[in-house]
C-alpha cells in the first residue's frame, strides 16, 4: 500500500507523520527500531520507552500514488504539525538534494561498494533478503524513474556484467521452478513480440566464429531432446489452429530458402 501514515500516542494525541511506498514494511521497520532503542526520532523513542508500545497506535491516513506521495506527506505535516517528527512541514523540501550533494552521495556509495567487493561482497541474511523482497512487491517505477534508469544504463556504455555477478545469478536461478502463474505471465508478455533486426544482427555477430566444444554439443543435444519430449507430451491430442499451421509452414519455407541461398539469405527480409 502506498500512502501517508501516523504513529499516534493515544493519551496525548501527539503523533509522528510518515509516508512510504510499502506502508506495512515501513511500519515493521519503525517498530523494530523503536524496540531496539535506535529510532531516528529521539522524541518518539523517548516517549516509546516511557509509555511502552501499547500506548501507541499506527494509522493510515491517506492512500495515494507514488507520484503524489511527497506532496501528500507535506500536506499532512503542515496540517498536523507532528510533535515527534524531527523534520517539519516547512523544511520537507530539503529532501530534494542539489546536483553537488547527489554527486557526493553517489561517490560515497561507490566507495562503499568497492570496499565490499574487496571483502568478497556484502552478505545478507535470509531475513534481510525477505524484507527487501517484500518491500518491492507491487511497486512499479514511474515513467520518470524508468527514464533515469535507462539514462544511467546508457552512461555505463553497455559494459558487460562481471563474470562473478553472472555466475552468482546463474547459481541462484539453477533448478528454480516457476509457478504456473509466472509461466502464464511470461507467455502473455512475449506474445506477438518480434526481435528487432538490429538486435538479431548483434546476436549473429557475437556468435560468429564461436567454437562449440564436443562436451557442450552433447549437453545441448540432451537438453534439446528433453525439451522436445516435453513439448510432444504437452501437445499430444491437441489440434493446431490454421494460423499456427501457417506460421510453422512459413518457418519451414524460410529454412529451405536459407539452405539454398546461404549467406545471401542474411541480407534479405522475407515475410512471415
Amino acid at each position: 500500500m502506498v500512502g501517508v501514515y501516523i504513529i499516534r500516542h493515544v493519551e496525548s494525541g501527539r503523533c509522528y507523520v510518515g509516508s512510504s511506498k510499502n506502508i506495512q514494511v515501513r511500519w515493521n521497520k519503525h517498530r523494530e527500531d523503536l524496540r531496539k532503542g535506535k529510532h531516528h526520532s529521539p522524541t518518539l523513542q523517548r516517549a516509546w520507552n516511557k509509555y511502552s508500545e501499547t500506548a501507541f497506535l499506527f494509522e493510515v491516513v491517506e492512500e495515494t500514488t507514488i507520484e503524489q506521495l511527497r506532496t501528500a506527506e507535506a500536506l499532512w505535516l503542515s496540517k498536523l504539525r507532528p510533535f515527534y517528527n524531527s523534520m517539519t512541514a516547512q523544511n520537507t523540501q530539503l529532501i530534494e538534494h542539489g546536483p553537488s550533494t547527489r554527486k557526493l552521495m553517489s561517490e560515497s556509495q561507490l566507495r562503499r561498494f568497492a570496499r565490499e567487493r574487496v571483502r568478497g561482497g556484502r552478505k545478507l541474511s535470509p531475513e534481510q533478503k525477505a524484507k527487501i523482497a517484500a518491500s518491492h512487491i507491487g511497486i512499479r517505477p514511474s515513467a520518470a524513474t524508468r527514464a533515469k534508469m535507462s539514462a544511467s544504463a546508457k552512461r555505463r556504455g553497455g559494459r558487460p556484467m562481471p563474470r562473478h555477478a553472472v555466475e552468482r545469478i546463474a547459481a541462484s536461478n539453477r533448478g528454480r521452478k516457476r509457478s504456473e502463474e509466472t509461466k502464464r505471465r511470461l507467455s502473455e508478455a512475449h506474445k506477438g513480440y518480434k526481435m528487432p533486426t538490429e538486435q538479431r544482427a548483434k546476436i549473429s555477430q557475437s556468435l560468429r566464429g564461436r567454437v562449440v566444444t564436443e562436451e557442450t554439443r552433447k549437453k545441448l543435444s540432451l537438453r534439446n531432446g528433453e525439451a522436445l519430449r516435453k513439448l510432444v507430451e504437452t501437445r499430444r491430442g491437441k489440434s493446431l489452429s490454421i494460423e499456427h499451421r501457417a506460421r510453422i509452414s512459413a518457418g519451414h519455407r524460410r529454412r529451405a530458402i536459407q539452405e539454398l541461398l546461404g549467406e545471401k539469405f542474411k541480407q534479405r527480409d522475407f515475410p512471415d
